[in-house]
């Protein structure tokens, strides 16, 4: 989740170039709605400061839906991710340490299944 079009374009491009699926979505609001109506995801992706629904509050909407709950977080944001509980923070200046975190997870975790 990237509200900024020009950085979500480029994240997008990013992962479909190391061979990634990616559902990009532009706020919180859109991707809780996307997240509950039963879309596969298996890595969340997002920036903290979003309009309609930011990064903190779509983290404590996560958390209160068991199934949601079990999908990984990387903050992926120029400003610090604070006290999020159970998130990976990566600053948007260090996109091979993005790259290097959805490749553990993408290890560590069967692919959801569709």
């Amino acid at each position: 989740m990237e509200d900024h079009d020009e950085t979500r374009g480029a994240l997008v491009r990013l992962l479909h170039l190391e061979g990634y699926a990616v559902v990009a979505m532009k706020d919180g609001e859109a991707a809780l709605e996307y997240l509950k109506h039963g879309g596969p995801v298996a890595l969340i992706v997002m920036d903290l400061q979003m309009p309609r629904l930011d990064g903190w509050l779509l983290r404590t909407r996560l958390l209160e839906d068991p199934t949601l709950a079990r999908i990984p977080v990387v903050v992926f944001s120029a400003r610090a991710a604070g006290n999020l509980p159970e998130i990976t923070y990566v600053s948007k200046n260090d996109p091979g340490a993005l790259l290097q975190l959805i490749e553990l997870q993408s290890r560590a975790r069967p692919a959801p299944a569709r």
